[in-house]
């Protein structure tokens, strides 16, 4: 039995589900308030997509408006491998310009209500921040600043899996033991602002109610982590982690 981490991710980015698309054409694709697909006419948003040389370009407008929300450029058809510049909008006001490479952020700019500049970052690789810089909205910058920090398990990752390797093999359910049942749990969890970790809940369940409901207690039974931090604050981060029942041999 083991346990297989998952690289963490910042931030819920949506991803919605996207009609074929032709290239030299432009789509229309419209959802309703809860991102499901709809028609036209009882749409709350709309999406604009069509290619431009290699790249689709992407743009999110509100139905009952057109005001625009989010645009971007994809290397893929599906539009989930950000390529230049994705920028997202309050209002008509910019809110946030992020650079991508191949789906990996380089560096982004942040902006008050007001227009005036709000942080900015640099990357290295992906998750290594080189720059990170903060302003208030006068202008005075913020040192030291963080644009964005993960939370963190106290010991990093091999603490994690340590802690993981304990938890499965501690009130393993007896069918388990006998070799009867066996599978896989993708659990979705959150860590709060003071570390505790919350909302825990099965996303992918394994089959077997009793290997979930382990998973479950494996996850909550967590210590505390170093929360993440954004613009200075510590926030809620949404984490997951596939946990791993091997088949063991049937003891009867």
């Amino acid at each position: 039995m083991f346990s297989k981490p998952i690289r963490t991710i910042l931030i819920v980015l949506m991803v919605m589900p996207l009609a074929v698309i032709a290239q030299k054409e432009t789509t229309y694709v419209y959802y309703n308030a809860l991102w499901k697909p709809t028609i036209k006419d009882s749409a709350a948003f709309y999406t604009k997509l069509y290619w431009q040389g290699q790249l689709l370009h992407k743009e999110l407008y509100r139905a009952d408006s057109s005001v625009l929300l989010m645009s971007g450029s994809y290397l893929d058809s599906a539009a989930t491998i950000e390529q230049g510049y994705v920028k997202r909008y309050r209002g008509r006001a910019l809110r946030d310009s992020i650079l991508f490479e191949k789906g990996e952020r380089r560096e982004g700019w942040f902006f008050y209500p007001s227009g005036h500049k709000r942080a900015y970052f640099h990357t290295t690789a992906p998750g290594k921040y080189d720059v990170q810089r903060g302003w208030d909205e006068d202008g005075k910058e913020i040192t030291p600043f963080v644009v964005f920090q993960p939370a963190s398990f106290p010991g990093g990752d091999s603490a994690w899996k340590a802690y993981l390797m304990q938890g499965l093999a501690t009130g393993q359910p007896v069918e388990y033991t006998q070799g009867k049942i066996s599978g896989k749990v993708l659990v979705m969890f959150s860590i709060l602002p003071d570390g505790a970790v919350g909302d825990v809940h099965v996303r992918t369940s394994s089959g077997q109610d009793a290997l979930d409901k382990h998973a479950i207690e494996v996850i909550k039974n967590s210590p505390r982590w170093n929360p993440a931090i954004q613009f200075n604050k510590k926030v809620r981060f949404f984490q997951k982690q596939e946990l791993t029942y091997a088949k063991m041999e049937n003891k009867e």
